[in-house]
């Protein structure tokens, strides 16, 4: 959550632009995929890392690849013009420091990250590790889960997958 939002507000404020969360962590812009990020938790005896990974397209030229131009979309592009990388890495690293030391104070980022997710609200196919899932995103609990509302009426929490919107 923490990741996505200070990557969100750090383009916002760079660039103006405004991206939207897909569920759980991808950025999207003019509903393409903007961003990337990955994270991975372990434990190291008993301290607690998580490891953030963040691939953001900031001045890709994508005319190279009409195949993933559907899909996928760049800053430059959506600028019309480069965007300076460093200031916006630093934004985004200011920016997830200062939400970990919240995060430490007890501070929860899910009121912002759910307000900010374009995925609630749409049909989706969710395609975990064990099956392939088609409903409507109902909702997101605070851990993070996806509410999905299957079509016989009944709900499923999805904690870790791949979701399209079904168009």
């Amino acid at each position: 959550m923490l990741s996505s939002l200070a990557c969100t507000w750090a383009v916002q404020a760079q660039t103006g632009l405004a991206p939207a969360i897909k569920w759980p962590n991808d950025l999207l812009l003019e509903g393409k995929k903007l961003a990337g990020i990955l994270s991975e938790m372990g434990l190291a005896g008993e301290q607690l890392y998580v490891i953030v990974g963040i691939g953001l397209n900031v001045n890709v030229d994508l005319s190279p690849w009409p195949e993933i131009q559907e899909q996928a979309y760049s800053l430059r592009t959506a600028l019309g013009r480069p965007v300076p990388r460093v200031p916006l890495l630093q934004d985004i690293l200011r920016r997830i420091e200062a939400g970990y030391d919240c995060l430490r104070a007890g501070y929860t980022p899910y009121d912002e990250w759910s307000t900010n997710l374009a995925t609630l609200g749409q049909q989706v196919r969710v395609t975990t590790a064990e099956e392939t899932l088609d409903g409507l995103a109902a909702g997101v609990d605070p851990d993070g889960a996806l509410r999905l509302a299957m079509p016989d009426g009944s709900t499923r929490r999805i904690l870790v997958g791949d979701v399209e919107r079904l168009r």
